[in-house]
């Protein structure tokens, strides 16, 4: 029980560390991190059931990185994430698998083959695979704004005295990339996922298949925050709550019914 207590408290910490860097939002505070909890476990499960449901299709034993993706694929927010991911960390070698693997009438890929510049290449393919519905001139903006951070941040990492503090100042591209204070933090928030129930499908799972559920879990917490957010400054506005540094459980509670609420419904679409 003791140990639980810990890991708690140190998701909680953590949380704070790498959610809320640049000091201009608040905290959740213990009961609000508890109702996160849950539904991060909700929304991870659903996904996970059908990416098991997919595996099975395709005669798998475990659970692997496309099944995964293509499980999640109508969460277009968080799928943009990770073509964002893509583009800057260069993962497209181990996610070409994404689609090999897959049969023409299971991926959702139609590539124009008038701009063979742009389809001959995996991140442009993938960013179609990952999201359908999107004009191809997004995908190629959505590619080549990755690559422009990714240039800012290899740049800066060649200077002489390159230090964690310069690497905070790329506020913008750890949040439109998801590329962290330290890269391993998302491999951190993912051993995290282990300890709220999650380690025996995560013993399944190679390493890039464990970033990719990492990288998914740590968008659907941002995306919960900012919504808590806004509900607490709309409440504060309105006069109904006191201002305060943390979110209250009125406000996460509200939050997590909003996304849960499109949660569910892009999940049956």
């Amino acid at each position: 029980m003791g140990s639980m207590k810990n890991v708690m408290e140190n998701m909680a910490e953590k949380m704070t560390k790498i959610m809320f860097a640049l000091g201009d939002a608040a905290e959740p505070n213990r009961d609000s991190c508890d109702l996160l909890l849950s539904a991060l476990n909700i929304l991870i499960v659903q996904c996970m059931d059908r990416a098991k449901r997919l595996a099975s299709k395709f005669n798998s034993k475990t659970v692997r990185l496309e099944h995964f993706l293509f499980a999640c694929r109508k969460q277009v927010p968080l799928m943009n994430r990770l073509i964002y991911c893509i583009s800057i960390r260069k993962q497209t070698v181990q996610l070409q698998k994404c689609i090999d693997s897959m049969d023409c009438d299971d991926v959702p890929v139609v590539l124009n083959t008038s701009r063979k510049s742009n389809a001959t290449g995996w991140s442009y393919k993938i960013a179609q695979w990952l999201a359908p519905g999107y004009e191809e001139d997004y995908i190629e903006e959505v590619l080549q704004k990755g690559k422009a951070i990714r240039r800012e941040i290899m740049a800066a990492k060649r200077t002489e005295h390159f230090t964690t503090t310069d690497y905070d100042e790329f506020a913008f591209a750890r949040t439109q990339s998801f590329l962290s204070v330290r890269q391993k933090d998302n491999w951190l928030f993912g051993k995290w996922l282990c300890h709220i129930g999650f380690s025996s499908f995560w013993k399944t799972l190679s390493r890039p298949e464990m970033e990719a559920m990492s990288i998914f879990a740590f968008e659907i917490v941002a995306a919960i925050m900012d919504i808590a957010l806004q509900v607490r400054e709309t409440n504060f506005a309105n006069g109904q709550f006191e201002n305060t540094d943390k979110i209250q459980p009125d406000d996460m509670k509200e939050a997590i019914r909003r996304y849960l609420n499109y949660f569910m419904e892009t999940m049956m679409a």
